[in-house]
């Protein structure tokens, strides 16, 4: 769970801090369109962004991390407690830990694409 919700935070994420303030010039519109200047005659659009461009990634990665992280201590917990051995728990978390690093992997890749690449195939060709 924590993982999912470090790639659902990540992702998310992503959306709300490249147009959060779009909402400003979009009102703006909608108060011209309306007659009322109260927030002047022109919207700004250059409003959007909360964060530069060059943070989202790195932003991603480590909300990512600290996802992976948690899954790791809550997988390593639970197995902890199925088996008192520590090393049989060692080994049944292993393939755990192959999935969730796989996850993670594929959530950082993913958010590595180009967005008009993101959901599809690419063949080659």
């Amino acid at each position: 769970i924590p993982l999912a919700v470090g790639i659902w935070l990540a992702h998310y994420g992503f959306h709300f801090s490249t147009g959060a303030l779009a909402i400003v010039p979009v009102f703006q519109s909608f108060l011209l369109d309306h007659g009322i200047t109260l927030l002047g005659t022109e919207p700004n659009w250059a409003l959007g962004p909360l964060f530069p461009g060059s943070w989202l990634l790195p932003m991603q990665t480590i909300i990512v991390f600290a996802g992976f992280i948690g899954t790791l201590y809550t997988a390593n917990r639970i197995a902890r407690d199925h088996y008192s051995d520590p090393g049989v728990s060692v080994r049944a978390l292993m393939p755990w830990i192959l999935v969730f690093l796989a996850l993670a992997i594929a959530s950082l890749w993913t958010f590595n694409l180009p967005m008009e690449m993101r959901g599809t195939v690419f063949l080659g060709g």
